[in-house]
């Protein structure tokens, strides 16, 4: 399934805070709705630095910052957060999903409550759903 984000929120727990994504795939005549995160590939690899924790020429760009491969281990890389290598998006709780089946307010609003994710946010992704579709 190819997820297509449209809004993001933080979240935390007293050990870690991670970016989630509302996603929608479209599937036969509607949607699905799901709660996306990336996919967390592993830490970036110390000898992607020197000795003194500098990146190495080959993994850092013109400004210093970390030059990401496309791939690692086989796997595409879309992003880091600190010290982590992440993957595509991916669905967070396969059990938490909500099909819409009508472009209504209404509808979408319903979906929204079904993957806990705020209901006053129902115009915004009408109005995403609709770019999709």
């Amino acid at each position: 399934m190819t997820w297509h984000p449209i809004l993001t929120r933080e979240q935390s727990s007293m050990a870690d805070t991670w970016t989630e994504y509302l996603c929608a795939s479209p599937v036969g005549n509607g949607f699905v709705l799901g709660i996306c995160t990336h996919e967390l590939i592993g830490g970036i690899p110390d000898d992607w630095y020197d000795d003194d924790g500098e990146l190495l020429p080959g993994y850092r760009d013109e400004n210093g910052d970390l030059l990401l491969p496309a791939e690692y281990e086989g796997r595409p890389v879309e992003g880091h957060d600190g010290e982590y290598l992440l993957g595509p998006l991916d669905q967070w709780n396969n059990d938490q999903s909500a099909l819409v089946r009508q472009l209504s307010r209404e509808s979408v609003r319903e979906s929204l409550s079904q993957v806990e994710w705020d209901t006053a946010d129902a115009d915004e992704v009408l109005a995403a759903l609709g770019r999709l579709g």
